[in-house]
């Protein structure tokens, strides 16, 4: 096994982390509605030591910051039946490459919304409202390598059609001035991250195909003014079905979890690659680990890699698998 444990997953957390720097990781943790458990609660965060496993209350950013982290809110189903389990989101968000500010949208009530860009040592906070329309369905945050400079990608549906049509780009202290993006034919999919020129990737979505021979690719030009995306191809080295992809912190490099045509049987492979698919080569073999489960509609609950991140450094790729944050080194090792 080529892949080792870093942490157990904290009491009362989800799946939804991001690394503050490479000793320090941190967790959403859900806060119920006070009335009514079906209404989007809170969520506060908490960080833990990767070398202690000690874990705490981030006190000063929740003090300032956590009723601006709602949430939002589903029921979980299978084969397109309701089941009773409610499952509670943490809000769009991103953290700055330095591990300083967390980015993320506000959408509560549901008619406003507003960015919102928090020091997370809880000493100041921006907040940069923008109109919602019938049209706007959402947001993707996302920081430039200079930890200065974030990206609002639009996320808008019509039509039964999701698109990012625009974006705009802000400063840290300057949240009143935006540098204005217009896209055009920008189709909305899975956020990958930023590519080392300060570009937008996305992976587009393949309806009713299952298991793929390649990656759609999109990527978004971030510079003022009116930008055309340019779709292009990887190949993967089988048929698989892509679970997640993400970019490095440097924008050099993708790590893939694949699946294989049996999600049920075959393990789940972590591979890195190149920014545009390029020397894809395997990292890791985890095995998809089934356990029964009173809390879910099917009684079974499957554990298999998730919510795929990159270390600050950009040597180890997390993964979240069986209650417990995981890692693997990129670097080829004897």
């Amino acid at each position: 096994m080529n892949f080792e444990r870093i942490v157990d997953l904290p009491a009362g957390v989800g799946e939804h982390y991001f690394w503050r720097s490479e000793g320090e990781v941190c967790f959403f943790r859900h806060l119920p509605h006070e009335d009514d458990p079906l209404q989007p609660g809170n969520f506060e965060l908490i960080y833990v030591n990767t070398e202690t496993g000690e874990a705490a209350d981030l006190r000063e950013f929740n003090v300032r910051n956590s009723s601006g982290l709602v949430g939002s809110i589903a029921r979980a189903s299978h084969q397109g039946v309701p089941g009773d389990d409610v499952i509670n989101y943490p809000p769009q968000h991103a953290v700055s490459p330095d591990g300083r500010w967390l980015t993320w949208l506000r959408r509560y009530p549901p008619e406003t919304a507003e960015w919102i860009t928090a020091a997370l040592d809880g000493s100041t906070a921006e907040h940069r409202r923008y109109p919602m329309t019938p049209r706007i369905t959402g947001g993707h945050p996302l920081w430039f390598s200079d930890s200065r400079r974030w990206a609002a990608l639009v996320q808008k549906y019509e039509n039964q059609v999701h698109s990012i049509e625009e974006a705009g780009v802000f400063t840290l202290n300057d949240l009143e001035t935006e540098q204005h993006v217009t896209i055009t034919e920008g189709s909305d999919g899975l956020l990958v991250g930023m590519d080392y020129g300060g570009d937008a990737l996305f992976r587009l979505p393949e309806w009713k195909v299952r298991v793929a021979e390649r990656a759609l690719m999109l990527r978004i030009p971030l510079r003022p003014g009116t930008v055309t995306p340019t779709r292009f191809e990887i190949q993967l080295p089988s048929a698989a079905f892509i679970w997640d992809i993400v970019s490095s912190p440097d924008g050099t490099q993708l790590a893939w979890v694949l699946g294989g045509a049996n999600p049920r049987s075959d393990p789940h492979e972590i591979w890195l690659s190149g920014i545009a698919g390029e020397d894809m080569r395997p990292l890791a073999s985890v095995p998809l680990f089934i356990e029964n489960s009173d809390q879910r509609v099917t009684g079974k609950r499957c554990h298999f890699p998730r919510k795929l991140a990159w270390r600050p450094g950009g040597e180890v790729v997390s993964f979240i698998y069986r209650n417990a944050l995981w890692s693997v080194r990129t670097s080829a090792t004897d």
